[in-house]
């Protein structure tokens, strides 16, 4: 279970603010996935928002989404789909019938 500093820690908010000055809020946990911003954050150099002069908000948006889709795949990873419903709050509407039918149409991707 996590202590209340590192719960604390987790939900606190940073703008990461583009060369644009396009501006990204995003949890300080999340922004800690990138090197570059961690590195910022433990160095006391983000007081609530960390600037980027040489970066330009489309890519700075494309970095942020790589990183946000390479965590979730890694959450994903392993996991059956009954553990990855369970883990993203996700309700399943199939049938017994067609989720049959999904799997084995798919049957590649369950090896």
């Amino acid at each position: 279970m996590a202590s209340e500093a590192e719960e604390e820690s987790n939900n606190k908010m940073i703008v990461v603010i583009s060369a644009d000055g396009e501006q990204f809020q995003l949890q300080e946990s999340a922004a800690s996935l990138s090197r570059i911003l961690l590195h910022m954050i433990e160095d006391d150099c983000a007081d609530g928002h960390i600037t980027l002069p040489n970066v330009a908000g489309d890519v700075l948006a494309k970095g942020l989404l790589n990183l946000a889709v390479e965590k979730t795949a890694n959450l994903m990873k392993g996991k059956s789909p009954e553990e990855i419903r369970e883990k993203f709050g996700i309700v399943n509407d199939f049938s017994p019938e067609v989720e049959e039918e999904i799997l084995r149409e798919n049957e590649w991707a369950f090896d």
